[in-house]
């Protein structure tokens, strides 16, 4: 890219403004051809276009600007909407014809959100569009487009405030269509955005890839497809379900195959996925129970089990053996201290090293048991040690729920793995635990304190009464036989204990962004807790507490003097979005603080970002690194000084065990390295 003053040239391919990039400049395209990319469509904008006018409504990248041909355009500094006004000034006789670009680009992004509307509504009929987006501002921008153009552009061309405020007034309704086209792109799984290229691959492979030992990665394609073939018969077969059942269930997945609308919303269609999606956990559990005495358990049977997998028509020939050789290596992709499949999670149950999770009634299995004993349904002692029960009761429950959730498509899930639903190969898709590992440690990097916990530490021997130490307990991640993209928030603590891990669930097989699902996680995760913590004073403001600020800012927002009129119509959006749920705006924002403010890229309101700066801090030298910067001096320096009070205790015992020549407790050494980062 070549500046020339305020002339930029760019080369054909190259990327101009990413999304999420900071607006400090918009452009006038004077020659060739930009494509704006986002996740539901792309558009070619030709001379004329103002680049970034939509994107600077809050001054946020909300498209990647790539040049599709060599081009020209004139770079003007951009502070607000208000700096429109120099372009019509600059090019007076033309601001007319700007009008009309920019009135075009949003006429076609309305085509975009009606046939997204439409879409959504064949895979639910109750689907309620963006109520931001009123049909008279739609029928307005429409009815632009049958003016005249000589009509149009010489009214325009009359006054350039006039001109200046219709542009603005373009950009403002762009970025709600924006917002609502990406909600439903979300919902139909659809991402169309600008890729960039990929460097030539290094030599040895990243530390998060899949591992295939050589014995496997040499394994013949139709070698592993023979061994497939046949599949739902051999997994039936192994079942060994009763032989009407078994017959009613291929019946029903051979009418899936022969299914032209699988995923359709009419009456037939969710009759079958409602019976697949029965079968299929009768099935895995029957299945699951089998295994418990195989020592030699089938590959097909594994794939099943750890995949969805259920019949090789299904999936493309390429796809089932990536799942075959994956299958072989399941221990070195999919296991540590912290990552389940769930049919490691499931033997854990079993065998009563793991408890079940909490049903959708926030009840665990003690609980449940107890109120079903005192229905008369059961008996406690007997429950308590049935081990089966447990299965059937994490099966029913988490299993079933969590599957459903991390698929993303609720009102389209089938459980069973099909070409469908794989946007991408298979071999792009797994989620490793090297890759959900990296993104753990990279987040500690910037949030430490992220998985900590405070507890009560007394030794009375040393003369400690009561020190609030911390302790790092990382969640549990179960992987769900699944495609999906979302990562789910189950459970924060295990029964009653605080420092147990939570659970979340991830899909084995991601279509999505993993970094960004997990940071939207650990975001859900952060609410959650503080709620637990706070039991119901969550969102009492006198109990100063992450939740109760974070819930106080969204709920005045609006009589907020602190808060500026775009980041209250930027909140409003947020709201909306996430349907008014308070614990999906804050995990959004986290991403934020943790992708781009912890950089000092400006992107949450001064609010916010202290209710951040106290509850999430960054490490020690990214507030070093920040100090400077006047958006975030007054946010760490009120972090110092409401955690000064307690490092200066914890010195102090510490001077004073050294200076008897005392070893100072291994807790009380930990919480001086934690309140010292």
């Amino acid at each position: 890219m070549a500046v020339n003053n305020n002339r930029i040239e760019l080369e054909a391919g190259k990327l101009l403004v990413s999304n999420g990039d900071d607006i400090k400049y918009i452009y006038l395209l004077i020659k060739g051809k930009l494509t704006a990319y986002a996740a539901y469509g792309n558009y070619i904008m030709g001379p004329g276009s103002i680049i970034c006018a939509v994107d600077g409504y809050y001054g946020i990248g909300i498209f990647n600007y790539v040049s599709s041909e060599d081009c020209v355009l004139e770079q003007i500094p951009y502070t607000g909407v208000s700096d429109i006004v120099s372009i019509c000034e600059r090019y007076n006789s033309k601001s007319g014809k700007i009008v009309s670009v920019s009135a075009k680009f949003v006429s076609e992004l309305i085509n975009t959100y009606i046939s997204l509307m439409v879409k959504c509504r064949k895979n639910d009929s109750t689907f309620t569009p963006d109520n931001r987006v009123p049909k008279w501002e739609l029928d307005k921008f429409n009815g632009f487009a049958t003016i005249p153009a000589e009509i149009y552009e010489r009214y325009f061309s009359a006054n350039n405030a006039v001109a200046a405020a219709e542009i603005a007034a373009a950009a403002r309704f762009a970025t709600t269509l924006n917002d609502s086209c990406l909600q439903m792109a979300a919902y139909l799984g659809i991402d169309m955005d600008y890729v960039e290229p990929e460097p030539e691959p290094e030599p040895e492979p990243e530390s998060d890839a899949i591992v295939l030992t050589d014995s496997y990665n040499g394994h013949d394609d139709s070698t592993i497809l023979t061994q497939l073939k046949g599949s739902l018969g051999k997994i039936i077969s192994y079942s060994g379900m009763y032989e009407e059942d078994a017959d009613a269930y291929v019946a029903l997945i051979k009418e899936f195959k022969n299914s032209s609308n699988r995923s359709g919303t009419d009456d037939a269609a969710r009759r079958l996925r409602k019976e697949i999606t029965d079968g299929f956990y009768k099935l895995y559990h029957a299945v699951f129970l089998k295994t418990l005495d195989d020592s030699s358990v089938p590959t097909y049977i594994s794939m099943f089990l750890n995949f969805g997998y259920i019949d090789e028509e299904l999936i493309s020939s390429a796809n089932c053996a990536a799942l075959y050789r994956v299958c072989q290596e399941l221990e070195n992709n999919f296991y540590n201290e912290h990552v389940y499949t769930v049919y490691r999670w499931l033997r854990l149950i079993y065998n009563e090293e793991k408890t079940p999770s909490r049903n959708s009634l926030d009840q665990n299995y003690e609980d449940y048991v107890r109120e079903q004993a005192r229905l008369g349904k059961l008996d406690v002692r007997e429950a308590m040690a049935d081990r089966e029960a447990k299965l059937d009761f994490e099966i029913s429950n988490m299993f079933t729920h969590a599957n459903k959730m991390a698929c993303g498509h609720i009102s389209s899930f089938v459980p069973i793995l099909s070409e469908d639903t794989m946007l991408k190969p298979a071999d792009s898709m797994f989620t490793t635990t090297a890759s959900i590992m990296k993104i753990i440690n990279e987040t500690r990097e910037i949030d430490y304190s992220l998985f900590y916990r405070s507890t009560v530490y007394a030794n009375e021997k040393l003369g400690i009464s009561r020190e609030f130490i911390y302790t790092e307990v990382i969640p549990d991640f179960i992987l769900m036989p699944c495609v999906g993209t979302y990562g789910v928030m189950w459970q924060e603590i295990e029964g009653r204990n605080r420092l147990s891990p939570a659970r979340c669930m991830l899909p084995i097989l991601c279509s999505g962004k993993l970094d960004s699902i997990m940071l939207n996680l650990f975001g859900r995760f952060r609410w959650e807790l503080c709620k637990r913590i706070q039991g119901q004073y969550w969102n009492v403001l006198a109990e100063k507490s992450l939740t109760s600020e974070y819930y106080d800012y969204l709920q005045f927002y609006k009589k907020n003097h602190e808060i500026t009129d775009a980041a209250k119509e930027k909140i409003k959006s947020a709201l909306t979005s996430c349907r008014n749920n308070y614990s999906l705006v804050f995990a959004k924002d986290y991403e934020q603080w943790v992708v781009y403010e912890s950089l000092g890229s400006s992107r949450l309101n001064k609010v916010s970002r202290l209710i951040f700066a106290k509850y999430c801090p960054f490490n020690k030298t990214i507030r070093q690194n920040l100090q400077a910067n006047p958006a975030y001096t007054r946010d760490f320096e009120l972090f110092e000084r409401q955690r000064h009070p307690q490092k200066k205790r914890i010195e102090t015992i510490c001077r004073t065990f050294e200076a008897k020549g005392i070893e100072i407790p291994k807790e009380i050494a930990d919480a001086r390295e934690y309140l010292s980062r």
